[in-house]
Parts: C-alpha cells; structure tokens; sequence
C-alpha cells in the first residue's frame, strides 16, 4: 500500500502510525497529485486507490488518477456535488459506479459521508 499526501507532515504522522501498529508492508509519499504523474505510481502497478480529497473535491488531479489505471476507485467525500461532478468525469473516461453508500458520521447535523465505488471497464 501506498500513502500519498500533499502535505509532509501528514506523511510523518502516517509513517508514525504504521510503525505503532506494526504494518511493514506500507509505504507513504508526499506529493501533489496536480503536478505530472511520478512514474513510480505506474510502475508499481497499482490496482486500487482510496480517495478523500478536500471538499473541493479532486477534479484538478483526477486526470492524474486516470493515468494511473486502477481498476477500482473508492471515493470518500464530505461533499456529494462534487463527488457527483467528479464522478461524472470518471464514468466519462472509462469507470462505472458499482456501489454508493452514505454514513451518518456526524450525528444531528446536515453533514453526512458519502462513498462511491468506481470500477474501470475491459
């Protein structure tokens, strides 16, 4: 598993995390996804991404994503407009929706998590 987070310190409390609870097999990076694609991401093949971008949503580096050919994609957004205008983008370019599912994360507001899976088609 790979971790990308544009911000360092993140990164390190991710790092940090992992080594509390003994995971070895994950790695993190800092990088801006709106920057071109490091080759590493394509090189090492990567078959699933789970994205959480800020409310803003993750338009201005999906084509990024794309380049990076997963074959599944799990949204998580605080914001279900533009996850939907997102969502759009990427049906547009070759991915399907199998499944959405919203969670009541913040009780007795209007604020809900919405999660959708994506799947690239053959």
């Amino acid at each position: 598993m790979i971790g990308v987070e544009v911000q360092e310190t993140m990164v390190q409390a991710a790092q940090n995390n992992a080594a509390l609870n003994g995971l070895d097999n994950v790695s993190f990076v800092a990088a801006d996804l709106t920057q071109p694609i490091a080759k590493k991401f394509i090189k090492d093949k990567v078959t699933k991404i789970l994205l959480d971008p800020p409310r803003a949503g993750a338009f201005e580096f999906l084509d990024t994503i794309i380049k990076i050919k997963p074959m599944q994609i799990l949204y998580v957004s605080c914001n279900a407009s533009t996850l939907a205008r997102d969502a759009e983008y990427l049906v547009t370019k070759g991915y399907r929706v199998l499944r959405v599912s919203l969670m009541d994360m913040f009780p007795q507001t209007s604020h809900v998590e919405t999660m959708m899976l994506l799947q690239r088609k053959k």
